[in-house]
């Protein structure tokens, strides 16, 4: 039987046998490339995303800082977030204001001592690689990830429109005088009002969809967060 099978072998045309594997070889090789452009693709894109939305959620943190200071008495559930942006200002470089390593009692009275700032107008926060993630998503990305990135989309489109309707009354208050001021002064208070509540949950809905992406890239080890820049002194 071996020596059959030798024969066998023998009798198959090299020229045949050779365009066979080559061709086995050249599909394997392009199906290999395609997946790693595809992976390549996907990193870059969840990298650019992550830095988007950190940067955005960093924005959001900010008003809210603005808005509680000379407070004296700033919700619980909102400490985590001011911690949080020090500790984000801390990593883009700039100096930091010094919650990280104060208890909750601590913060809320440093925070009620800052120089009141206040929060008059608002500006809109555009998020190109997330509307364009959201409609086109990497290959191999679950429904649940695209639907919460639909989601967000949707919040943060909600939270820049109420930026601009809180900018026209607050122009409309130096605009309108007469009878009607004191209604236009009641408006942009009610506009405020619902910029101001919209904040903390589109911040959480970031917070949520960071974590998402970033614990997906960190189980493949892509992700990497390092401080942009060398922070400056610290104020305390």
């Amino acid at each position: 039987m071996g020596a059959a099978a030798m024969a066998v072998w023998h009798a198959i045309p090299t020229d045949w046998l050779y365009a066979v594997v080559g061709w086995f070889a050249a599909q394997w090789t392009y199906s290999w490339r395609e997946h790693e452009k595809r992976r390549a693709d996907e990193r870059t894109r969840r990298t650019a995303l992550v830095a988007e939305l950190d940067w955005t959620r960093w924005a959001i943190a900010g008003f809210m800082i603005a808005i509680a200071r000379g407070q004296p008495n700033v919700q619980p559930r909102i400490l985590p977030i001011l911690r949080w942006a020090d500790a984000e200002q801390r990593r883009r470089g700039f100096q930091p204001l010094g919650f990280a390593e104060l208890d909750d009692a601590q913060l809320v009275e440093k925070v009620a001592k800052l120089k009141p700032h206040g929060l008059s107008e608002a500006r809109s926060l555009p998020t190109p690689v997330l509307d364009a993630v959201a409609v086109q998503p990497p290959f191999g990305w679950s429904t649940e990830r695209i639907e919460r990135l639909l989601w967000l989309r949707d919040k943060v489109r909600l939270l820049n429109e109420e930026a601009e309707r809180l900018n026209r009354w607050f122009q409309m208050t130096f605009d309108v005088q007469g009878p009607l001021h004191q209604r236009v002064t009641e408006n942009y208070q009610i506009q405020r009002s619902a910029y101001i509540k919209n904040l903390e949950p589109t911040f959480n809905a970031i917070r949520d969809v960071v974590a998402d992406l970033s614990s997906a890239a960190q189980v493949e080890g892509r992700l990497r967060r390092e401080p942009l820049a060398q922070p400056g002194p610290d104020p305390r």
